[in-house]
């Protein structure tokens, strides 16, 4: 189920007129031609019967979602430039709970309706694609549901908080985690948007927060 409660990257020039079509055209041609690859992925991954490879091309699928989703957004915004954060995690967060690895797990958002700019909204997708697709896997049990929740919100100075936080079994010490690529990816992320982001110690499962500087959309 999922519940919905109330100088990094850069900005696309503000459309107009004509300027403005041809971009939310771009904006559907591009989110189409990645649903398209979404699609392919997803079938060559029905038909693997390998679950570590099924697991690798779902992950492959989810991250192209976030940069589509972005795009969809844009298509639908009515030549706004910015994108609204709430309803992009909203949806992005429909697509990852259908997915294989979170199939078991109940998804909650609490984001405030904010404003920001494509690319910044691109950045924040990709990183919670990867902590969440983490938590779906590694915080409970296969058998075992749970909850994962995720927290977005600003201030009045413009700065942004996100947390991704499980209650499951935590973070664990044998000195593998935050090796992979999807840690790399995140904190790739995280230096575009020069923001602070790191796992924080909680009393029960895994807590990830990211602070940061909302750029204006």
């Amino acid at each position: 189920m999922m519940i919905l409660n109330g100088e990094g990257a850069g900005r696309r020039p503000a459309p107009s007129g004509h300027e403005g079509v041809g971009h939310r055209e771009a904006d559907h041609r591009i989110a189409n031609s990645l649903q398209l690859l979404s699609s392919l992925l997803s079938a060559q991954g029905r038909e693997t019967t390998d679950p570590d490879a099924r697991a690798a091309i779902e992950t492959s699928v989810q991250r192209i979602g976030a940069i589509a989703g972005v795009h969809r957004h844009l298509y639908g915004s009515d030549g706004a430039n910015g994108v609204d954060l709430r309803a992009y995690l909203m949806d992005l967060l429909g697509g990852l709970r259908g997915s294989f690895s979170c199939e078991n797990r109940d998804i909650h958002l609490e984001a405030e309706p904010v404003a920001a700019p494509s690319d910044f909204a691109g950045v924040i997708g990709i990183i919670v694609t990867e902590i969440v697709i983490n938590a779906c896997k590694h915080a409970y049990a296969p058998d075992q549901p749970g909850p994962i929740e995720i927290v977005l919100g600003s201030d009045a100075a413009r700065g942004f908080t996100l947390e991704v936080r499980d209650r499951g079994r935590g973070r664990s010490d044998d000195g593998q985690s935050g090796q992979g690529l999807g840690s790399r990816i995140v904190d790739l992320m995280s230096r575009k948007l020069n923001a602070d982001a790191r796992y924080v110690p909680v009393a029960i499962g895994t807590s990830f927060v990211m602070t940061g500087e909302l750029p204006a959309a």
